[in-house]
């Protein structure tokens, strides 16, 4: 009796630990990954050229996106177009042909923070689910712009980088990968124009 309780302890352990490695972390870009489109762009239309004074458009390129944008919220209020405004234009946005069956598919971990730097957050994440018993065996992110190449940079060989066609974090991917520059993608990477792409590799 004892010989079959162990063996049933020893059982659970490895269940409990087949069950820990084969989590997969999903990570998904919002902007032209999820919804086909840039929401602070759709945002910014509800205003005419004219409203925009060229103090505000000149914030882009000496104060950075996030500062520009609070001018452009705050010009927003201004001129009177109410945030149930602004919430129905963003979600008129499309979505990504074949994502949201992507994301159905997937259980998934969508990370977003306001001035910080995702392959931190995304390192962060996965540190602290270690640190809970969760241990994710593939990390696979999903992302179009400048500012998801740090995240892919710190994916490893096991993981999977997927970047859309035709924005700028597949010319960096591609870079990287040609040894024509410092950095290096140790992922596997997949380039995507709809979600049936990515489902089809992970699949």
């Amino acid at each position: 009796m004892l010989h079959v309780i162990k063996r049933s302890c020893v059982l659970n352990n490895v269940q409990s630990a087949i069950a820990k490695m084969a989590k997969r972390l999903a990570v998904f870009d919002f902007d032209h990954t999820i919804v086909d489109d840039n929401t602070d762009i759709v945002a910014r239309r509800l205003l005419k050229n004219e409203q925009i004074p060229d103090s505000t458009k000149i914030l882009y390129r000496s104060s950075g996106w996030t500062v520009y944008m609070q001018e452009i919220f705050k010009l927003l209020h201004k001129f009177g177009i109410p945030q149930t405004s602004v919430k129905h234009a963003i979600q008129q946005i499309p979505a990504v042909s074949s994502i949201p069956k992507l994301i159905k598919t997937m259980d998934s971990c969508k990370l977003s923070t306001i001035n910080l730097c995702k392959g931190m957050i995304m390192e962060d994440f996965v540190k602290q689910q270690a640190e809970s018993g969760v241990v994710y065996n593939q990390i696979v992110y999903a992302g179009d712009g400048k500012n998801d190449f740090c995240p892919i940079l710190r994916l490893s060989e096991n993981d999977l980088a997927c970047v859309r066609e035709g924005y700028p974090c597949v010319d960096l991917v591609r870079q990287a990968s040609s040894g024509n520059s410092k950095e290096k993608v140790r992922a596997n990477v997949c380039v995507w124009k709809n979600g049936d792409d990515i489902l089809q590799r992970i699949e």
